[in-house]
């Protein structure tokens, strides 16, 4: 009995630290992401103070928009693509909010064919199409060419707030204006209505056909033309679709992205 006594009581001792120490793994888990970095230079190509710059500004976007911004930068892929390093970096660094790891990633890489690659997950993908993806790669490029590295990064961080700006909340916006042209179209078109129907009230009904007939105004050759046939040829236009494609990296994540060259 006694000691059933002293087992017990060393089990209830034990229970406050046993659930300090569950409750301070969950907050870990929770915190995990804040404390992981955004910008890897492993290729070394930003100072430290241009690194602190990008980490800031990545911060301010993961705050409003709950959207995670990587940069990378490397010098060797170890036989990866640029897509499969960019991808399983994303994934296997645990980067990302949310069930559907909203984000993205540049991975600018400076082996013998030097490049870059941005990975979009989650979020990521709806933001940013395969034309805003070109339109990133285009404003880029220029700066990695001349090596301007943390020019490059800015640009690709600030694009990368606008499209998700807009994803987030352009369909709001783009809704309620499409409503007020709506009205101002109706009003402005039941005013013409009214305009018009005011002139035809100026103009009395005549009695009979011969009153809108003027003498001379007529003239009959003595042949015409019959039409046999009439035909228009129609060629259908081809959307520009502004989607997203996507692929599946080998963890199992879906990716959108597009890269290239410099």
């Amino acid at each position: 009995m006694k000691k059933s006594f002293l087992v017990m009581l060393s089990v209830l001792l034990l229970l406050p630290t046993l659930f300090i120490t569950s409750f301070a793994e969950d907050e870990e888990s929770l915190d995990t992401m804040a404390y992981m970095p955004r910008v890897m230079d492993s290729a070394d190509l930003l100072t430290y103070e241009q690194e602190t710059d990008l980490e800031g500004r990545i911060a301010t976007i993961a705050e409003a928009y709950s959207f995670d911004v990587v940069l990378v930068t490397v010098t060797d892929m170890t036989g990866y693509s640029a897509m499969d390093y960019a991808d399983n970096f994303y994934d296997y660094g645990g980067y990302g909010y949310g069930e559907n790891r909203d984000g993205c990633l540049l991975l600018i890489h400076m082996d013998e064919d030097r490049g870059y690659w941005i990975s979009t997950t989650g979020l990521g993908i709806e933001a940013m199409s395969d034309a805003d993806i070109d339109d990133i790669g285009e404003a880029i490029v220029p700066y990695l060419s001349d090596g301007d590295y943390y020019t490059a990064c800015l640009t690709f961080v600030d694009q990368v707030n606008t499209c998700v700006d807009v994803a987030v909340n352009g369909r709001g916006f783009q809704l309620k204006y499409l409503l007020f042209g709506a009205v101002v179209g109706l009003v402005i078109a039941l005013l013409v209505l009214k305009v018009l129907k005011g002139q035809l009230k100026t103009v009395a009904p005549k009695a009979s056909a011969s009153d809108y007939f003027v003498n001379g105004s007529l003239v009959m050759t003595g042949g015409y033309d019959l039409p046999v046939g009439h035909h228009v040829a129609r060629t259908q236009k081809q959307s520009q679709s502004s989607g997203s494609s996507t692929h599946t990296s080998s963890s199992g994540t879906t990716h959108g992205g597009g890269g290239g060259n410099f």
